[in-house]
């Protein structure tokens, strides 16, 4: 049986070791990566948004999936992580790396106007949902991950996991699949 080889966005191993160097701690997952990467390629000429850039490794992968005339705009309001994105990212001309809170971007937004949601951090996930969802068009991916209960997480903040789950779980206008991999992938699809 031959050994199947990942590809890897031609960035992701600079940004990886810078993310280290600064001691980052609050990475996705490596699985995630060429999931996001596979859901952007399905999107072509398509308008992408992750909310929570981080320093840029799921942005690599989003891009490594997308089209040549797709466009992300990727949102974090840190400083110091979204240099790294930026120095290693800024060059590629689909994407619009923004210093910035999650809502304000969102509030940018236009409704029904993105094919793809990865949100990754506050905003957009556990406060300002549907405004995110807003944007989305019908048959749009709205990606979460960390959706996992863990042991080492506080009762609250497992408590806010579930309570996000049920409530994607009751909108009529997701369809809805929870995948028990990874961190714990929650992946939606806008239909109505």
């Amino acid at each position: 049986m031959n050994e199947t080889v990942e590809i890897y966005p031609k960035q992701y191993e600079k940004i990886l070791k810078a993310t280290q160097d600064i001691g980052f701690r609050q990475l996705s997952e490596l699985p995630i990566g060429p999931f996001l990467s596979a859901l952007a390629a399905s999107k072509q000429s398509g308008s992408l948004l992750e909310l929570g850039t981080g320093t840029g490794l799921c942005t690599s992968w989003l891009l490594h999936g997308m089209s040549a005339d797709s466009t992300l705009i990727t949102v974090d309001n840190s400083a110091e992580n979204i240099e790294i994105a930026r120095h290693y990212l800024n060059s590629d001309p689909r994407v619009d790396i923004v210093l910035s809170d999650g809502e304000d971007v969102i509030d940018r937004i236009p409704p029904l106007s993105v094919d793809l949601i990865f949100a990754d951090t506050w905003p957009g996930k556990y406060y300002y949902l549907n405004e995110a969802l807003a944007c989305l068009k019908i048959g749009g991916f709205y990606i979460i991950d960390d959706m996992k209960i863990r042991a080492d997480w506080s009762e609250e903040h497992n408590s806010k996991i579930q309570r996000l789950i049920d409530h994607l779980s009751q909108r009529d206008d997701l369809a809805i699949a929870k995948l028990c991999w990874s961190t714990g992938i929650v992946m939606c699809v806008k239909v109505a």
